[in-house]
């Protein structure tokens, strides 16, 4: 429902085809419940968005039970240089959301009306 509209999505480890799979596979205990992906309309867009969600809460993981959603160019990585973010695939487009235990429907309505915000 909303994949679609965000843009490029990021890879994540539990796809079969993704490099790092196997060594996600051997360091974890199944597959975490944050998605990541590339926002069309770069820092503008991620920006907006931000502070259009109204489930998803602005914040860095905190690992509770509550959904979050960050920008980790200017949150948890904003004190490293702009060129190692960028190697690291941290651009100024990329959406963190880690899951909590909202209901899934909340959570979806929540990333459609922002989708809505931002005209994706």
């Amino acid at each position: 429902r909303c994949a679609r509209r965000v843009g490029k999505r990021v890879p994540r480890p539990q796809v079969v085809s993704i490099f790092g799979r196997e060594l996600a596979k051997r360091q974890q205990q199944g597959f975490g419940g944050v998605v990541t992906f590339k926002l069309r309309g770069g820092f503008v867009a991620a920006k907006s968005m931000l502070g259009a969600t109204t489930v998803f809460g602005i914040a860095d993981s905190l690992g509770g039970v509550e959904s979050t959603i960050s920008h980790s160019a200017t949150m948890s990585h904003a004190g490293m240089p702009r060129a190692q973010r960028e190697i690291a695939g941290i651009t100024e487009e990329v959406i963190r959301l880690p899951a909590g235990i909202e209901a899934i429907h909340d959570l979806l309505d929540d990333l459609a009306q922002a989708l809505d915000h931002v005209n994706l």
